[in-house]
């Protein structure tokens, strides 16, 4: 089994408003103001619901799993909010950062430590996070893509850096 399957993490096909709300989440300005305003509003809401939802998982439909690693340079254990993406039954993680110039810090933590835990709905496994191969990284992208449109445009914004795509796979 895989990590996606023991989570029993799945995302379900988006409904018509799901999908509306997609194309529009997906421009850039609306990208960039939602980086910006969905954060603390996600956090507000994850505190409400016990890390069982965000404020963007109910507009997109996909549900937030909590990623816990360790900090590159502080080494202090670290535990976000992340989406992932199934793949068969494992999960892919795209450093994304909403198409942002910035790489996200989570990207930073894997690579100088891949070892990890990501729970979903109280359940906790441990995981090892992997540079995501060059003929994985496109399937990936196809299926962020279908799960959220906004990802096929993320790389484009960001040409300056490489976003880093990891698959997660149990310990």
């Amino acid at each position: 089994m895989g990590i996606a399957k023991d989570l029993g993490y799945e995302i379900g096909p988006p409904n018509a408003i799901r999908r509306s709300i997609a194309s529009l989440g997906s421009t850039r300005p609306v990208s960039a103001l939602s980086s910006r305003v969905l954060r603390p509003m996600d956090r507000a809401v994850l505190r409400m619901t016990g890390g069982n939802a965000t404020v963007t998982s109910w507009l997109t439909g996909i549900p937030p799993l909590w990623l816990t690693t360790i900090g590159a340079r502080s080494g202090h254990v670290r535990t976000l909010p992340l989406f992932g993406i199934p793949i068969a039954d494992d999960l892919a993680l795209l450093g994304t950062s909403f198409g942002q110039e910035a790489t996200p810090s989570w990207v930073y933590n894997l690579e100088a430590n891949p070892t990890a835990t990501v729970s979903y709905r109280g359940v906790r496994i441990d995981a090892l996070a992997r540079p995501a191969l060059t003929d994985e990284e496109s399937f990936i992208w196809g299926r962020a893509a279908s799960v959220y449109p906004g990802y096929a445009k993320y790389a484009l914004w960001a040409p300056h850096r490489q976003i880093r795509v990891f698959v997660l796979e149990g310990t």
